[in-house]
């Protein structure tokens, strides 16, 4: 597949990109990915441990969370992969963007090396932002 790049500008001293596939395959069993993560390479492997399942297609990428609600709304994203810790804009405070932007958005929230129970809080924040009786699932 082709990848396509756009450039989100947050700040005149910063401009973040996120990658659009070109060609995604569509149908009913067929459901679309986003991912986003400030580290290239972890976004790299959730896209390869998503290989094997040929229902779960990888639609766009983003390493931070304005990148992540601008190239989710473009791609009518089924999921997403959500980086809790990400530099600038990240996970916690991309959630509610993405309740306004794209409501029917399933997230799953990641943070690396960190329990969604942890005593940071972030867990119940997370359940707290997903708002709307919607489930909002946290994966270590």
């Amino acid at each position: 597949m082709e990848k396509q790049a756009g450039e989100v500008h947050d700040s005149p001293m910063t401009a973040r990109s996120f990658t659009v596939e070109s060609v995604v395959p569509t149908g009913p069993d067929c459901i679309r990915v986003f991912l986003c993560d400030d580290i290239p390479e972890l976004r790299a492997l959730m896209a390869f441990s998503l290989e094997d399942d040929e229902r779960l297609v990888v639609v766009g990428e983003a390493g931070d969370g304005h990148g992540c609600v601008r190239g989710v709304s473009e791609t009518q994203a089924d999921v997403v992969l959500l980086d809790l810790s990400m530099p600038d804009c990240d996970g916690l405070h991309a959630i509610p963007l993405l309740r306004q932007q794209a409501p029917a958005c399933a997230i799953v929230a990641v943070r690396a090396g960190c329990r969604a129970h942890s005593s940071t809080g972030d867990g119940r924040r997370c359940l707290c932002l997903s708002g709307e009786g919607r489930e909002l699932l946290a994966h270590p």
